[in-house]
């Protein structure tokens, strides 16, 4: 199982491949999760049963994409090259019909909106 640490490095990593130029996600992460807790206990325990590690949110419509990296240490590397065409994983939140939210992959552009 993958510690917090190597999540966010992992994290840092994914949003590099993306963006172009490295990224320090700190406070941000922090807030982010607790937003979760506080707000959205429902979408926090679906987080905390995968292992999942939130670090970046993206809203579209009726849906809020939350990226997440998981505990598995052995998809890093490719996590970081499927980043680098745009697809990251993600539990996509459907806000109007929370049943059918799920973990996913999904495609961004460069500046982190989601297109497909």
């Amino acid at each position: 199982m993958a510690s917090v640490e190597e999540k966010r490095v992992q994290a840092e990593k994914i949003l590099e491949s993306i963006l172009g130029f490295s990224v320090d996600i700190g406070i941000e992460v922090e807030v982010l999760q607790y937003f979760l807790k506080a707000n959205h206990p429902d979408v926090s325990k679906a987080l905390e049963e995968r292992g999942a590690y939130a670090y970046c949110a993206l809203r579209t419509q009726e849906l809020v994409s939350i990226l997440v990296v998981l505990d598995d240490t052995d998809r890093y590397q490719a996590d970081i090259e499927s980043a680098q065409e745009g697809y990251v994983y993600a539990y996509v939140y459907n806000i109007a019909r929370p049943e059918y939210s799920e973990f996913g992959t999904i495609k961004v552009d460069k500046k982190l909106n989601r297109i497909a």
